[in-house]
């Protein structure tokens, strides 16, 4: 999507896939290097139809797609498969993710002289009664080079009814890497199957979609205090005109405020609002609908939102003039 004069946005098709060996379905966005390069997943397509990691590189004649994994490979697919998520990419160039599938693998991928090695970081419901989670989310990186991420099932209530957790990844002095429960979602005091955490600051915040009885999703950080970590829910979903379940990252202006989408609720139509949350003395926050959808605009934002020179974007699900998504800018 390229800015042209007056406001207008030019859309460019980069790779159109064929859904066979070049991947199938690209899930979950890209990630960029410094020379420009792209690089996502598909969920099926590859060499076993499991999903393929790819990547993008621009050139005189146009965009060529590269293959730089199929995913399940190993037997019982135990390298994952279906990938959702995009990759992270480090400054050496090895992308990180998950599959999204049950039980669910964080997994890396470095490059060789001829070819990418997958390596598996860990691998989900380790742990009896899978109390280390299930079916992980998307993962962020911080700069000292540990994964964090959410899983949208399992914990200590078991897989059947657990709410998930927050876990993190931490590279070993032995090149290992070793898996630490954050928090556990069981009991719902936070709501329930975390999707999407972001990092800002020394804080991990993120949003539930799961409803309980009297709120449809919340907002909350993670916070060490006094050398252990400390949960707060930030704010609670009970109204259907101010936005109902939170969905996708969220992101943050210089000044610390938070902005974010609900995919459901909203005065209009129910077709969900976009959200700022500032931070107010005594840590509470305020929050404040700053668009609502009216379908005619989008309907059900499902990715949160970017920030970037002041302004909002993101995409939504349905909606628009074929009512089948936008892509959308919020300026203030």
């Amino acid at each position: 999507m390229s800015p042209q004069k007056g406001g207008a946005w030019k859309e460019t098709i980069l790779y159109e896939f064929s859904g066979g060996s070049d991947g199938d379905e690209p899930n979950g966005g890209l990630a960029i290097d410094g020379a420009g390069n792209l690089y996502g997943v598909t969920r099926f397509g590859g060499a076993n139809n499991s999903g393929t990691a790819f990547e993008l590189s621009q050139g005189p004649s146009g965009w060529t797609e590269t293959l730089l994994y199929s995913f399940c490979s190993l037997p019982s697919c135990a390298d994952g498969g279906d990938p959702l998520f995009a990759p992270l990419l480090d400054p050496s160039g090895n992308l990180y993710g998950t599959d999204g599938g049950y039980p669910g693998v964080a997994y890396e991928l470095s490059p060789g002289l001829s070819s990418w090695t997958e390596n598996v970081l860990y691998t989900f419901c380790s742990q009896p009664n899978c109390a280390d989670g299930t079916d992980p989310e998307a993962l962020v990186r911080d700069s000292a080079g540990n994964l964090y991420g959410p899983t949208e099932s399992g914990g200590s209530d078991g897989y059947a009814n657990g709410a998930g957790v927050v876990f993190s990844l931490r590279r070993e002095p032995d090149g290992g890497w070793s898996y630490l429960k954050l928090h556990d979602f069981a009991g719902n005091r936070l709501g329930a199957g975390s999707l999407a955490i972001t990092l800002h600051g020394s804080g991990l915040f993120g949003d539930t979609a799961g409803c309980g009885t009297s709120y449809c999703g919340t907002l909350f950080d993670l916070t060490v205090i006094d050398r252990k970590m400390q949960a707060n829910r930030l704010y609670a979903f009970a109204n259907n005109a101010e936005g109902l379940s939170p969905a996708g990252s969220l992101a943050f202006d210089s000044a610390g405020n938070m902005y974010g989408g609900t995919s459901l609720g909203g005065a209009i139509c129910g077709c969900g609002v976009v959200f700022e949350m500032t931070p107010e003395s005594g840590g509470t926050w305020q929050y404040q609908i700053i668009h609502d959808f009216d379908d005619q605009d989008g309907a059900a934002p499902q990715y949160g939102v970017v920030y970037h020179g002041g302004h909002l974007f993101g995409t939504t699900l349905g909606g628009g003039q074929y009512g089948v998504g936008v892509v959308f800018e919020i300026t203030p």
